[in-house]
């Protein structure tokens, strides 16, 4: 097995960059986003394994950028874009993005309260959602009881509400 990392880590490492930095820039960039975004996490996660058998290997040149001071600079960069991110999202009051918590409390509304948002009757929603493939049965029910009938997540649901809209609408 060290021999095949070692043969391979660093085109293990390159060929697992690529993937991560063009479906990074797909996803910052939204195109595309929900085909590489699983992609994306997995394959980063997976570029780690030749990441550390690389620092491993090479250890001592590593260590010099600690001995030098060479990482001081990278590394206050780095913690302030951390901190750049990572305050105001603490900080938002209570819970972040308010589209999200939105998108989110939808899946406690009733398909019959959530009707006229997109410019249909209860029955008319129902019957739109089953045709989408969801197990919408009833008006009442809620947007994650359905989401729950019909094997799929939450989210699924809502973005299923929203594409019944007409074009154009959205």
């Amino acid at each position: 097995m060290l021999a095949f990392f070692t043969r391979y880590a660093t085109a293990m490492t390159t060929a697992l960059f690529a993937v991560t930095a063009i479906t990074g820039v797909m996803m910052f960039f939204h195109l595309g986003k929900a085909y590489v975004e699983g992609m994306h996490e997995w394959l980063s996660l997976l570029l780690l394994l030749p990441i550390v058998f690389h620092v491993y290997r090479n250890w001592r040149p590593f260590f010099l950028y600690f001995k030098n001071r060479v990482i001081v600079g990278p590394a206050i960069l780095a913690a302030i874009g951390v901190v750049a991110f990572l305050v105001p999202a603490l900080l938002a009051p209570s819970g972040g993005d308010p589209a999200r918590r939105l998108l989110t409390a939808m899946g406690d509304v009733r398909v019959a309260d959530l009707a006229p948002l997109v410019k249909k009757t209860p029955d008319q929603l129902t019957a739109a959602l089953t045709e989408k493939g969801l197990n919408a049965t009833s008006p009442q029910q809620t947007l994650n009881e359905v989401a729950k009938a019909s094997g799929k997540s939450p989210r699924d649901a809502v973005r299923l509400v929203g594409e019944t809209l007409p074009v154009g609408k959205r």
